[in-house]
């Protein structure tokens, strides 16, 4: 049982601690902040509790899934999740570059 829980503490630190999943959340939220038209300071003081919740709230879950899961999933199992999540990193990057590029084309 303490293996168990010292494995998930460190997969929970190297989740958030992960440069691929720094630049991923920030990218996200960088991109979902882009969309707003008008941001208050409460606004964004929301916003990133939020998102910080979220950020920590994804990297228990996935962690403790990873660490339950490793005795019933197979590779192909995280191949899955990897496209899964790859799909959406996909979608929001092409979002944020439409939503960029209509800012830019109306304000020139």
């Amino acid at each position: 049982r303490a293996a168990l829980a010292g494995a998930l503490r460190t997969g929970v630190i190297f989740g958030i601690a992960n440069p691929a999943a720094i630049a991923f959340w920030s990218g996200l939220g960088g991109g979902m902040l882009s969309t707003r038209e008008s941001t208050s300071v409460g606004y964004l003081l929301w916003f990133l509790v939020a998102f910080l919740f979220g950020a920590i709230l994804w990297s228990l879950g996935f962690s403790a899934f990873a660490s339950t899961g490793r005795r019933y999933a197979r590779p192909r199992v995280f191949q899955a999740i990897d496209a899964v999540c790859g799909t959406i990193v996909g979608y929001f990057g092409v979002r944020l570059v439409w939503s960029s590029a209509r800012r830019l084309l109306r304000v020139t």
